[in-house]
């Protein structure tokens, strides 16, 4: 995913810009998603990452689904690196 996200980067500057700002703003609501989560880790992180595709679809609709999917699914597992979606704890449960 960090492959095409830089591709965006030094090929077109202002869509990638117009993704950063896009991407910014859902992880916001990815954190207030993660504490009022009452499912599973992994419901959690389906709900995130189809979220995330679905914004991506309606705000960069020019880019190709692939790609949609591909940036969506990176940036899922590196919020569960960074662990933002507070997934360790609800595994202990």
């Amino acid at each position: 995913g960090e492959s095409v996200v830089k591709k965006i980067e030094s090929t077109a500057p202002m869509i990638y810009h117009h993704l950063v700002r896009v991407i910014n703003q859902y992880e916001d609501e990815v954190s207030e998603i993660s504490v009022t989560w009452s499912g599973t880790a992994e419901e959690l992180t389906e709900k995130v990452r189809e979220s995330l595709y679905q914004r991506l679809r309606e705000e960069m609709p020019n880019m190709s689904t692939t790609d949609q999917r591909i940036i969506s699914n990176h940036m899922v597992a590196k919020w569960i690196a960074l662990c933002p979606l507070d997934l360790v704890s609800r595994s202990l449960f």
